[in-house]
């Protein structure tokens, strides 16, 4: 298990994140995708709530610049959202398909 991880690991400093994830096995592939589907929509739904009433934001946490802007850049937002813990991110996460979600905007629909 330590020797995979090793290789994995050398693979993605060597050939990049895209080739090591080409070269995992399928179902640890389709594992991967979903959980970065949950987040991606888990997110959506933290910065849609964020954009539609900024106090969601715990003021202890968010920038009072961030609270006072009716619509913070995208940036901004991402950059809040890397700094909540995992706990903090699991209140988001849907309870439905994650792709329904993210189908319901531009950006990110198929």
């Amino acid at each position: 298990e330590v020797d995979t991880a090793r290789r994995r690991n050398a693979a993605l400093q060597s050939k990049g994140a895209f080739h090591a994830f080409l070269s995992l096995p399928e179902n640890m592939q389709s594992a991967y995708v979903e959980v970065s589907l949950e987040e991606l929509a888990s997110y959506v739904r933290w910065r849609d709530a964020t954009q539609s009433s900024p106090v969601n934001l715990e003021p202890e946490l968010a920038p009072e610049a961030l609270l006072r802007r009716k619509r913070p850049d995208e940036l901004r937002l991402q950059m809040f959202w890397s700094q909540l813990d995992e706990e903090a991110k699991l209140e988001w996460m849907p309870d439905e398909d994650p792709r329904s979600i993210l189908a319901k905007e531009e950006s990110w629909a198929p």
